[in-house]
């Protein structure tokens, strides 16, 4: 895949992206909303999990 630069700094495909942050765990439907598109949804043991709004779901 053909990589990208701008300003001399490198522009990382999606793939290397995915790679980076470890991708997207899961999305979920029903959510806690915050500011500027952040949400959070319960975890297995009850803490809160962090996101981003995606299409209406929570992806963590």
């Amino acid at each position: 895949m053909k990589k990208f630069k701008i300003n001399n700094a490198q522009i990382l495909s999606k793939e290397q992206q995915k790679e980076t942050k470890g991708g997207m765990s899961f999305c979920h439907p029903f959510y806690f909303e915050g500011p500027n598109g952040r949400c959070a949804v319960p975890g297995p043991n009850g803490e809160a999990i962090f996101g981003t709004i995606v299409n209406g779901q929570c992806c963590v």
